[in-house]
Parts: C-alpha cells; structure tokens; sequence
C-alpha cells in the first residue's frame, strides 16, 4: 500500500469487561470519531454526526443510536419507542455502514485486542460485520490466547497465525 492513506482503530477487551457490553466497539468508535473522556455531550453529538457524514451517511438516522451507545441520553429520546432488539440491529447495523463506506475512502484495519475476554454484545457485532467482509477492504486484525476461538475463524476468507511464546531473553527486550 505505498503512498496510500489507510484508518487504523483499535479497541480491547478487558479481564473485567466481559460484563461491559461493547466494550471495544467503543474503543474503536471514540477512536474514529475524535471523542475523548474530557468531551461534552454537545462535543460528542458533534463528533458523531460529522463522523457519520464523513462517510455519507445520513447523520440524522445513525446518530441517536451512536450516542445510546456512547451513554449520551440528549438526542437518543426517540429511541424510548423501539425495542432493545431493534436498537441493537440498528446500531450493528450504523456501525458496519461506518466501517464499509469508510473502507471505500482509505482501507481500513480493525484490531480488537485479548478477544478471549470479549462481551457477548461485541462478538455478536464482529460476527455480524465478518458476513460483510467479503471484497470490502478491511483488515480485521484479532488478539486471543489458546482457548478462545473465534466464531468466524473457519471463514475462507479468515487466517489464523500462533505466535510462538516468549523466551527468558525476549523479556527484557519487551521492556526496553
């Protein structure tokens, strides 16, 4: 990819965050978005929405679903009428828009690090945005340790590679 812009978000999982639902989508969508700790909510709608429009969609029909994920309650009011199955599918489905139409721009690598502790929510949404990886491009980079596997590891399209563990000399190395 000489010369070529790529986007790079990352998200991890927790030891404690598997009761955390969507711990690394969130992450990855501050990351993209630009949203820090320190913002207001009036600087995260704005963030969101831009986010949204920066890769055409409408910021109109993603947004209150982005912020009710985000925790933010100004802007989600219209949510109260939906179902929570509804608002899951809906927001799975503003963020894989978010990622395709933005991999469409510059390609785009995922990374989700220590998988093995991944909440339920988040897997569900990396299965569901795995089905759309076909000819998209994306690089859907995960960590995991021996003992998890991932439900999408058996997909044409997915590769999986051991590393092989550290020796007594490659500690200090790690440190330095």
């Amino acid at each position: 990819m000489t010369g070529k812009r790529l986007t790079y978000l990352a998200g991890s999982c927790l030891s404690y965050g598997q009761a955390i639902p969507y711990l690394p989508l969130l992450d990855i969508l501050r990351h993209n978005c630009g949203i820090t700790e320190a913002d207001s909510p009036e600087t995260i709608t704005a963030r969101v929405r831009l986010g949204l429009q920066e890769v055409g969609l409408d910021p109109e029909a993603g947004t209150p679903y982005l912020l009710h994920l985000l925790g933010v309650q100004a802007g989600t009011e219209g949510l109260g009428v939906l179902s929570p199955e509804t608002i899951k599918t809906r927001t799975f489905d503003t963020l894989r828009q978010m990622s395709l139409r933005g991999s469409r721009q510059r390609p785009l690598i995922l990374e989700v690090e220590d998988l093995h502790w991944i909440d339920q929510s988040s897997e569900d949404y990396l299965i569901s945005l795995v089905e759309s990886l076909v000819g998209a491009p994306i690089l859907l980079l995960g960590t995991y340790r021996p003992g998890y596997r991932p439900p999408w590891v058996e997909k044409s399209y997915a590769m999986q590679m051991a590393l092989r563990p550290l020796g007594p000399q490659d500690g200090p190395v790690v440190v330095r």
